[in-house]
């Protein structure tokens, strides 16, 4: 079978590379479109025990599992030093009055639980989650981004977490 693909192939190359550079071409043409129709979601089995635990943590709690870490470094001296502690409260009660976010907690507002901070005391976590449709929490991720991605002379923030990524890797794609 193979042999008999391999001499047409040879003995028709003229009509089998013009056929594909214009299967290329109607390909791109067609397709060019789709990206901005494709969902960047449906990772999840709706029925698995995690999407279930899950639904069950928005339900009871209202918070599901964070979408959204933004970690942050005292420039000088620990996370506990009084002027990074109100700084992350700050930047806790921002967050979390946010459009979209349904709850932001971090290391001040749980009272310095030391999972939530690095060994050498110099970073700590605001962990925050952006309820919505995956399109809508991607979007809104690359708002909060922009908007919190700062550095001042006490701190600087950086923003990661599952949404912050998947909008880097749809603003890739497209």
């Amino acid at each position: 079978m193979l042999a008999r693909v391999g001499a047409f192939t040879v003995r028709r190359r003229r009509a089998v590379v013009i056929s594909a550079v214009v299967g290329l071409i109607i390909a791109g043409v067609l397709g060019g479109t789709v990206v901005k129709k494709l969902s960047t979601g449906g990772f999840t089995d709706p029925n698995s025990e995690s999407a279930r635990a899950e639904r069950t943590l928005l339900q009871t709690f209202h918070f599901g599992n964070p979408n959204l870490v933004l970690l942050v470094t005292a420039k000088k001296g620990s996370v506990d030093a009084p002027a990074v502690r109100r700084h992350g409260l700050a930047l806790t009660a921002t967050l979390s009055k946010e459009k979209d976010v349904a709850r932001a907690l971090s290391y001040w507002s749980l009272g310095s639980p030391p999972p939530l901070h690095s060994k050498n005391g110099a970073q700590a976590l605001v962990l925050a989650y952006i309820s919505g449709t995956d399109d809508h929490v991607r979007e809104r991720a690359g708002e909060l981004t922009t908007k919190y991605t700062r550095a001042d002379k006490t701190i600087s923030v950086a923003v990661g977490g599952q949404a912050a990524v998947f909008k880097q890797v749809g603003d890739r794609v497209e």
